[in-house]
């Protein structure tokens, strides 16, 4: 996680990487395996506050 003061804002991010399979969800594949999606997906947000007066 990440903070930066923006002067009148907050700008927070954060990023991690989960697996799919943690959650029960199978990686999606194509033609007998051939295409595939890898187990692990990487997510990531930023989010901008203005700060309280």
């Amino acid at each position: 996680m990440h903070t930066e003061d923006l002067g009148a804002a907050w700008r927070i991010s954060a990023d991690t990487t989960v697996r799919q399979s943690n959650y029960g969800v199978k990686p999606y594949s194509l033609l007998m395996g051939s295409i595939r999606v890898a187990d692990e997906v990487s997510v990531a947000f930023t989010a901008v506050r203005a700060k309280d007066d």
